[in-house]
């Protein structure tokens, strides 16, 4: 099984200081969103990561 985690940083939310902005979506998929992806090891879920601003960012992709 293999966990895919990919983020955009080409965006306004990661100007100030793109550790703050890529460590608050990188807590919030390890706090929340494994969480919510089901155990199911046969196939491959993918959920969307966003930025503050509300954009899509990227994506955490779990898969056989």
């Amino acid at each position: 099984m293999k966990l895919a985690i990919n983020i955009d940083m080409d965006n306004s939310a990661f100007e100030d200081d793109w550790r703050f902005e890529a460590g608050r979506i990188l807590k919030n998929i390890f706090t929340d969103q494994l969480m919510r992806i089901p155990n199911h090891p046969e196939c491959t879920i993918t959920l969307g990561l966003y930025d503050k601003n509300g954009n899509k960012v990227g994506s955490v992709a779990v898969s056989p």
